[in-house]
């Protein structure tokens, strides 16, 4: 309702629809990798036990980029 009260536009991709872009996709985003204008972030959960832990904060959104449990 909101969209359409605001005259906003949403459109989303496919990957697949792209896919004879890849090489080019992946030089150009490695090169911005390279230069820092990308950086990935990474929610760290330490420890087996908290693997529960991790995945309900995963399907909840709390983590910020990958989840990633350390053992």
């Amino acid at each position: 309702i909101q969209i359409a009260e605001r005259w906003l536009k949403v459109q989303g991709f496919s990957a697949p629809h792209y896919e004879n872009r890849m090489d080019e996709f992946e030089r150009q985003v490695g090169n911005w990798i390279v230069d820092g204008k990308i950086k990935s972030r990474t929610t760290i959960v330490r420890g087996l036990e908290n693997t529960v832990e991790a995945m309900n904060s995963l399907m909840a959104g709390k983590n910020i980029g990958k989840m990633v449990v350390e053992i």
